[in-house]
């Protein structure tokens, strides 16, 4: 699991731990989170993921139309797979908090401050310069088991196998900055303080199972202003970047979280607000 595809997921996600979960029924499918958005040149394909989900919930048809695409398009290129937060020393540079965020020493209270050393394990020092969505990241990953291979790294993998290049709509310095601005000690507050944390993540990879579109349609009660003017200037950049392939023509597979492609300010939206068309797969 890599540690900042997951974050995004859990930020901008429902997620929230119990051995068992009474959880709602899940819906019957309506069909694939796949689209075609119509440009001047040509068409990409938009594919929503989901980090809870597992290489057995991409359908053929996403999987026919990526074989077929010249790129595939993912959220960041990350520098490796790092399943543990000391994994790597150039990823770990990057998971420490630059001076501009608050330390987690000064925005938490003692006693979650201990708590949180005590279920990360790991020392009050290395624990102080953690940027609060490693933080996050690391304590939902204690009481959260992921499928291996999930979604996005089997899609990355189905992409190597079949020789086709891969492209980032964000570099891992631009994800790292957009995760400082929307994350902060109240949201590790929050997680720590849940203890419904893994059966919320189990709901909302049932809502994605589901299809359906309005399981995504409102916004997260947490998102202050700051939070929710940083999500939108990410997705005017994403749209930019997603026009430019509709424009020049080539055969793009976008492979992003769901939560990004829906709803009144996804791409979808945006794209749409341009003059792109776009239809959505029934099958």
């Amino acid at each position: 699991m890599r540690v900042l595809a997951l974050v995004v997921a859990i930020v901008l996600g429902a997620c929230a731990s119990g051995p068992t979960c009474a959880l709602p029924p899940i819906p019957q499918p309506v069909h694939p989170w796949v689209w075609t958005v119509h440009g001047p040149n040509g068409a990409i394909v938009l594919f929503g993921t989901h980090q809870g989900a597992s290489d057995k919930d991409i359908p053929d048809t996403a999987k026919g139309f990526l074989a077929s695409s010249q790129v595939l398009v993912v959220e960041a290129l990350e520098g490796g797979k790092f399943d543990t937060y000391d994994a790597s020393p150039d990823a770990r540079y990057y998971l420490r908090r630059p001076d501009v965020v608050p330390s987690l020493m000064k925005s938490l209270s003692n006693d979650d401050f201990a708590e949180l050393k005590q279920r990360l394990h790991v020392s009050s020092q290395e624990l102080a310069r953690m940027r609060p969505w490693v933080a996050q990241s690391l304590l939902v990953r204690t009481v959260l088991a992921f499928p291996s291979p999930n979604m996005p790294t089997a899609i990355s993998q189905f992409a190597e196998d079949h020789h086709i290049k891969v492209e980032a709509l964000d570099s891992w310095e631009m994800q790292t900055v957009f995760l400082d601005m929307i994350t902060d000690a109240s949201n590790v507050r929050g997680a720590l303080r849940n203890p419904d944390l893994s059966c919320a993540f189990e709901a909302d990879v049932g809502r994605y199972r589901s299809g359906l579109e309005q399981a995504y349609s409102h916004e997260s009660p947490e998102a202050t202003p700051n939070k929710r003017a940083a999500i939108a200037e990410r997705q005017r950049v994403w749209t930019d970047k997603l026009a430019a392939y509709l424009d020049s023509g080539e055969k793009a597979f976008v492979a992003i979280g769901v939560q990004n492609i829906v709803g009144p300010d996804g791409v979808l939206a945006t794209l749409a607000a341009r003059g792109y068309t776009y239809e959505r797969i029934s099958r």
